[in-house]
């Protein structure tokens, strides 16, 4: 592998540095964690370095990597993102992994226990797409419907509340969606019309009590 990234092994504005390992690996996709990296190769396969005390590098242990290694237990993989000390990859048959921190659920696992080899996640199946926040997952599935799962505090799963879920929960207020994409506590999904809509921390303050507000669902933009 040859690949060029940005070192943050030893603090979080290092110089470019290009990050090696034997063989010859054809890298298509990358994605960034807090402190970890994640990177997809030609054939399908999930390499990880960087720190791994929640076990967010996959390879069933808890040692940090300055140099990349395979994931274990993944193949057939089209999709990786990455999140404060959590991973998550997208299988070609629509099946969601996730591997690392889970102090939120955000593993969608229905537990609070730390893996450090990719798990799947049961309840929720012929997905598309993926994206992750710090500690909160987003799934859009082939019929156009959202789910999320993990940390809820700015409401960030778009379901109205700001609880937590430990398994993937449909957002009935979607449908028809074309797209999604998360943040560090933000939520979106674009919908086939155009539409935009936004789940997490939207402050404003109302005019009148001097309230601040946040939004727990999702809002058209």
């Amino acid at each position: 592998m040859d690949v060029s990234v940005h070192d943050r092994s030893d603090d979080h504005l290092g110089e470019a540095e290009r990050v090696e390992a034997s063989g010859d690996v054809f890298i298509t996709h990358i994605a960034v964690g807090l402190m970890h990296t994640l990177a997809l190769d030609r054939d399908r396969n999930v390499w990880a370095w960087g720190l791994n005390n929640h076990g967010q590098l996959g390879d069933g242990g808890t040692t940090d990597r300055t140099m990349p290694v395979q994931v274990t237990g993944l193949n057939d993989i089209v999709a990786i993102a990455a999140g404060y000390g959590n991973s998550l990859a997208l299988k070609s048959d629509g099946t969601v992994w996730a591997w690392g921190l889970n102090d939120h659920g955000q593993l969608g696992d229905g537990t609070t226990t730390n893996r450090d080899i990719p798990v799947q996640i049961q309840q929720v199946d012929d997905v598309k797409a993926i994206a992750m926040g710090i500690v909160h997952s987003v799934a859009l599935k082939q019929d156009g419907t959202v789910w999320t799962w993990g940390s809820n505090q700015y409401g960030q799963l778009g379901d109205g509340t700001t609880t937590e879920q430990y398994t993937p929960q449909q957002l009935m207020a979607l449908s028809n969606v074309d797209a999604i994409a998360a943040s560090h506590y933000r939520s979106a999904a674009l919908k086939d019309d155009g539409r935009y809509g936004l789940g997490g921390p939207i402050f404003s303050v109302n005019s009148e009590t001097g309230i601040l507000m946040i939004r727990a669902c999702p809002c058209r933009l």
